[in-house]
């Protein structure tokens, strides 16, 4: 459902293009590790202190999974937070004070996760996952609503460098990202007629059923370990 914006997300989430010269910077994951865990020397905070270090978020707000990701999407997103054209106060913020290599470098290491997927939340009903799954795989013609798995990929695993994955992304935070799509009011925005013909329900819904695709056991990722062997 949720086209191209993460973060979480992420998602998360807006197609738009890649600013100039970004795909220059190639990310080291090891150096992202370092600054997930600790932030940089110029005082940028720790992303892991939002994110987690393995990448997993947080379901109770409307911090994103960022485990699961392409390097090239959260580039992507990074850079459009930095030139302000996505709009989060913290997040602004902290992508303006990181260097173009270091937003690559995170976006590396953050992609390189293969992190586990929290419970499902257990209160989704079977009725509302059943209309999710229609939105998620049929779309609605009298809403005149595409599949989300059109761009997003079956399972909404997402479609790199543009189209985030949905698989397993908190619902309270793909439902934040459908609401601002629709009050976006942006003709420009291919999510943004798709958002504003969601009801509230509906956003639920689809929401509920991308969360319960998460997956329990992933591989792990060594990269993980770096920041955890290595001295500040």
């Amino acid at each position: 459902m949720i086209a191209g914006a993460l973060l979480m997300s992420i998602s998360i989430i807006v197609l738009a293009d890649n600013p100039a010269g970004s795909e220059s910077y190639h990310g080291d994951p090891q150096r992202g590790a370092k600054i997930a865990a600790w932030g940089t020397s110029n005082g940028v905070a720790s992303c892991s202190s939002c994110h987690g270090y393995d990448g997993v978020g947080n379901g109770t707000s409307v911090v994103p999974r960022l485990a699961g990701q392409t390097a090239a999407y959260l580039m992507q997103q990074l850079d459009k937070f930095a030139a302000q054209r996505r709009h989060n106060v913290y997040m602004t913020n902290f992508a303006q004070r990181l260097s173009p290599q270091e937003r690559a470098d995170v976006s590396a290491y953050y992609a390189s996760l293969r992190s586990s997927f929290p419970p499902s939340n257990d209160q989704f009903s079977a009725d509302q996952l059943e209309r999710g799954r229609q939105l998620a795989t049929l779309g609605d013609d009298k809403l005149t609503v595409p599949s989300c798995n059109n761009c997003h990929g079956p399972q909404g695993i997402g479609e790199p460098p543009d189209i985030p994955a949905l698989k397993g992304q908190y619902s309270n935070f793909i439902v934040y990202r459908l609401q601002q799509l629709a009050a976006g009011h942006s003709d420009a925005d291919l999510m943004f007629p798709v958002a504003a013909a969601l009801s509230p329900e509906d956003m639920n819904a689809v929401a509920a059923f991308f969360e319960r695709l998460g997956i329990s056991s992933p591989k792990s990722s060594n990269v993980q370990k770096l920041a955890n062997s290595s001295s500040h």
